[in-house]
């Protein structure tokens, strides 16, 4: 179909009627002729199931084998917002206009020029957003890679604790300026591999928070009814019971046969903030669990990627604490944010190693590290530094799991008992 393999050309010709603007002094064509409703009403993506037809970025082996101006999806998580670009939205071409729009060059040949009007508003900006896969997924919710076990990016670079290649996304018009760092976003729009980074021009854009590859649905499609229809076709008698004991089955191993405790963590993975009272999340809470054999919190770890499709597991010592960026910095030189490993997509699952906790001393950054902790385990907001001030994003992180020793960075009190796996909510 032309509007996946050649959509420049379909956009072209749905451009071309508005022509006839070139023998009007001063006229100039809407910025949007209807293109992404002609999209979206041809490839009928108002059904669901539709969208699996589109070649998907995740899911190829190499960017490089990705044909240049063909239409793609792109799952992703926005990493950083930068500025916006100023781009001549039409040129004329042999007494037809042309486009600039989704593309980030003219054609090999084009002897375009542009109009005379410029001072009329010709000229259009684009938002521009770097957006990387979702960090810490488990390897049953990662799509196929290449034999190396992660996409070859060609130009584009990955990012800390993902799989595959980040993205410069190019969004216009009411997309424009709709998008915030952490979100979870399917991009569909063209695809563009040049000698720089990957690039794609977005013509329509879906927010799926809380993304789990098992529904890649928006909430607009994954309507109550849905999920009625689904649960009786699929869920019936005691197919429920069944799965939770093995979920339960799964946890209970790594946590020294301790039912109760599994139950607890189980629990914790279906947790969701439901409601705000004032400046309180409703529904948030962190389980500390205590008295971990050497290794047992890998094993935990392991476990719980078998059940949720994106655990990140940070150890918490004095020396990660100095030596790795947690939040998010600005830098002012190359105008970019650079990550750190607490800029998560929502609903990841954090679990804080604090086993290995021992005392010594914490400089700048180390401190400001454990204030990002607490301001993501206690508030739901990510702290981004601007060296002289603070940023807080939302991010709604909801399921906290601490391995601890009974003293340790969380500040809990823990009852010893032996033997066993010792839990404690919070």
């Amino acid at each position: 179909m032309r509007e996946i393999s050649r959509p420049l050309e379909v956009i072209d010709e749905l451009l071309e009627p508005f022509s006839a603007c070139l023998s009007v002094p001063g006229a100039l064509p809407p910025r949007e002729w209807r293109e992404k409703a002609h999209f979206l009403r041809t490839l009928k993506l108002e059904d669901e199931d539709n969208f699996q037809d589109i070649p998907c970025l995740n899911e190829t082996d190499t960017w490089l084998d990705v044909p240049s101006q063909s239409l793609v999806r792109y799952r992703c998580m926005v990493q950083d917002v930068l500025e916006p670009e100023v781009y001549p939205l039409f040129l004329q071409s042999t007494g037809a206009l042309v486009t600039m729009k989704y593309r980030e060059a003219l054609p090999t040949g084009s002897h375009a020029k542009p109009l005379s009007t410029l001072e009329t508003g010709n000229w259009a900006t684009r938002g521009i957003y770097l957006c990387v896969p979702l960090p810490g997924e488990s390897s049953w919710a990662i799509p196929r890679r290449g034999p190396n076990g992660a996409s070859e990016c060609g130009p584009g670079t990955s990012a800390p604790n993902t799989v595959g290649c980040s993205c410069l996304v190019k969004l216009y018009d009411v997309d424009e300026e709709s998008l915030k760092v952490c979100e979870t976003v399917e991009v569909l729009g063209v695809f563009h591999m040049g000698a720089g980074a990957p690039r794609l021009h977005g013509l329509h854009v879906r927010k799926l928070p809380f993304f789990h590859p098992m529904l890649p649905y928006s909430p607009r499609w994954l309507s109550e009814g849905r999920l009625l229809c689904t649960f009786q076709r699929r869920f019936s008698g005691f197919a429920v019971r069944s799965l939770r004991d093995l979920a339960i089955q799964i946890l209970q191993e790594p946590l020294g046969g301790d039912q109760l405790a599994a139950e607890y963590v189980l629990a914790l993975l279906v947790a969701r903030v439901y409601g705000n009272d004032g400046s309180r999340a409703l529904g948030r809470w962190s389980l500390n669990l205590s008295h971990w054999q050497e290794g047992s919190v890998d094993l935990l770890v392991r476990a719980l990627a078998k059940l949720h499709p994106r655990v990140l597991h940070l150890p918490v010592t004095p020396e990660t604490l100095k030596q790795r960026r947690w939040t998010p910095q600005k830098d002012f030189d190359a105008n970019r944010l650079r990550s750190g490993l607490l800029q998560l997509a929502p609903g990841t699952l954090l679990v804080f190693d604090e086993t290995q906790m021992d005392t010594g001393p914490l400089d700048a950054a180390g401190l400001r590290a454990v204030q990002g902790i607490r301001g993501l385990a206690s508030e739901q907001m990510l702290l981004v530094d601007f060296f002289n001030y603070e940023v807080q994003v939302p991010l709604e992180t909801p399921a906290k799991l601490m391995p601890s020793r009974p003293t340790s960075l969380a500040g809990k009190l823990f009852v010893h008992l032996p033997r066993r796996v010792h839990l404690q909510s919070g």
